[in-house]
């Protein structure tokens, strides 16, 4: 290969070839009619049977050197011999970058392929009875993320397992509750009728008139064996259970009720104000020396919710008490307290019934009294269960 760099006055100030030294002017060299009107040129020139590639770059970037003009003139068997050279080295870099691929892909396939089989295994020997879960495989790829939504899919399904059986046993409670009222309905109607009229031949018509509310109470209760009521129903059982309290107590209870009779015909947990009203005269009545005071009311909470609250002016509760029972009506043990026990029942019922945003609301005031309400939602009781 030769190089050279000519002037624009056509003098040669650099030369690398050893057969043309002697020549100082391009008009000298034998394809300078090739070159003389061409600033950049490119082509094949052949000299003495030897073919070269001719080329010419006039260069102009620079003032210093500008419009000098380099000539080079390469060999063609030289470049072929470069490009073969080339292609050689192009060939050994596709096998040696082949190789490492096919070694990368082996190692990958083989590292997923033993962690999809360690999570089958995991799979296959799992104790379908229990439902336990494995070992989670780490990691952030496909096989780490079907382990991990795996372990989640048995953790829910044995949750759900688990309401299934809490709710059969509320279920298994409330039928026990429902059944041991019932025993002998007929026998126990005829003897407070008996007991009301040798009352009333003995002329304590006070004591007859709470023999008959307590029978009254008793056919209402027992007259229909679903689960759910209709609210006018079971203000009737409150009513009644009620009047028998302030023969009771006397002066000591004043009760109050106020629902609108747009919401007589909703439905509610059969027995559910009759708890809370229990609990009201359990827990404020007999626990003041005072007036007790009792109201229930009954407003929409929402476009699709309506609220019935039992209130009283009771001792009320420390915010303590208040978060431990809001605590105890919520969890999922099975295990029952005595304390506060129908409460956890109506809550867990109306949850399982209607859904997770119903249920029991309970706020209170130490010193003040309690408010329980009842969440349910505004739909026409028509009789029967809800599905």
């Amino acid at each position: 290969m030769s190089l050279k760099g000519t002037l624009p006055n056509h003098s040669i100030v650099v030369d690398t070839s050893v057969e043309q030294r002697d020549i100082k002017d391009t008009k000298q060299l034998p394809f300078y009619n090739l070159i003389e009107e061409n600033d950049d040129y490119s082509d094949v020139y052949e000299e003495d049977g030897k073919k070269y590639l001719l080329t010419v770059q006039t260069l102009d970037s620079r003032s210093s050197i500008r419009g000098l003009k380099v000539i080079q003139m390469m060999p063609i068997d030289e470049l072929f011999a470069k490009v073969n050279q080339m292609k050689d080295v192009a060939f050994i870099l596709l096998i040696a970058s082949g190789t490492v691929s096919i070694a990368a892909i082996y190692f990958i396939s083989l590292r997923m392929t033993k962690r999809l089989m360690e999570f089958a295994r995991q799979i296959k020997t799992m104790d379908i009875e229990k439902l336990t879960t494995t070992i989670e495989i780490r990691g952030n790829d496909e096989i780490g993320q079907l382990s991990h939504h795996f372990q989640q899919m048995i953790v829910r399904i044995n949750q759900l397992i688990k309401e299934v059986y809490q709710a059969d046993i509320l279920k298994k409670e409330f039928e026990l509750y429902a059944l041991q009222a019932q025993i002998n309905p007929h026998y126990l109607f005829n003897t407070l009728n008996a007991i009301r009229g040798s009352l009333l031949e003995k002329g304590d018509r006070e004591n007859a008139e709470i023999i008959k509310l307590l029978a009254l109470s008793f056919r209402k209760v027992l007259s229909k064996p679903s689960e759910l009521n209709g609210v006018g129903e079971e203000l009737e059982v409150v009513d009644t259970f009620l009047k028998i309290q302030v023969f009771r107590f006397g002066s000591r209870l004043r009760y109050s009720i106020d629902v609108p009779p747009d919401f007589l015909q909703l439905a509610i947990p059969r027995l559910s104000l009759q708890t809370l009203i229990e609990n009201t005269i359990v827990h404020a009545l007999e626990q003041s020396i005072g007036v007790t005071e009792v109201t229930i009311t009954a407003e929409r909470y929402d476009d699709q919710q309506v609220r019935i609250t039992v209130s009283d002016n009771g001792p009320g509760l420390s915010g303590e008490r208040l978060q431990e029972i809001l605590a105890w009506i919520n969890e999922d043990s099975e295990i029952a307290r005595s304390n506060r026990v129908g409460l956890r029942n109506i809550h867990q019922r109306l949850q399982r019934t209607y859904g997770g945003s119903y249920g029991l609301q309970i706020e209170s005031v130490q010193g003040q009294g309690t408010q329980v309400s009842i969440i349910i939602p505004d739909n026409t009781y028509e009789g029967g269960d809800i599905s």
